[in-house]
């Protein structure tokens, strides 16, 4: 793909341009992820030597080097029919660092990585420590932090109504009897 059109998409969506066409859309995003050197290269020239480091950077840096999209609006264009494009953009997420992320990096432009509790840190975690269950998040089998809580990575949380109704349901839903007892003997 020339340069030229890769720019010209790369317009098109960092200015909104045609939003309201899905279609087009998700095939401007196909065509971009895809001319790979372009979005990895996409940077002022002679300023700096970093290069994005995944796709998902090149889509959420600030303009006119990235699209400057928030995660939602990528996902709004990708998940409803759960894209392909979409597994391929979270299959290239890096596996983080055992002690977390590499910020700041040589010839990493930004890294989002960084957020303990986004979906991107969680599959780079997942990746790290367990791939597996990676793969089924990747695959829209399971959550994010349903794999962080398979994994080990994670306790399971629980959503109730602040009730005691509310309370009382969440408590015979989640826990063992053994559990449901200790608690008695906490109150």
């Amino acid at each position: 793909m020339e340069t030229n059109d890769c720019d010209q998409m790369h317009e098109d969506l960092f200015r909104r341009a045609n939003m309201n066409n899905r279609h087009n859309v998700q095939t401007q995003l196909s065509l971009l992820f895809h001319a790979e050197e372009y979005w990895r290269n996409r940077r002022p020239p002679d300023v700096s030597p970093k290069k994005f480091e995944f796709f998902l950077q090149y889509v959420e840096h600030p303009g006119p080097w990235g699209l400057d999209w928030k995660r939602q609006i990528l996902q709004g264009f990708l998940l409803p029919e759960r894209n392909n494009l979409w597994q391929k953009i979270e299959a290239q997420i890096p596996a983080v660092n055992v002690n977390g992320t590499n910020q700041h990096g040589e010839g990493i432009i930004y890294n989002t990585l960084t957020q303990g509790t986004s979906r991107s840190y969680q599959i780079g975690v997942l990746k790290r420590d367990a791939p597996e269950i990676a793969e089924k998040v990747i695959a829209g089998e399971i959550t994010a932090n349903e794999g962080m809580v398979l994994a080990g990575k994670k306790s399971p949380t629980v959503t109730c109504k602040a009730t005691v109704q509310g309370f009382y349901d969440a408590i015979q839903r989640k826990l063992d009897p053994e559990q449901i007892n200790l608690l008695r003997a906490m109150l």
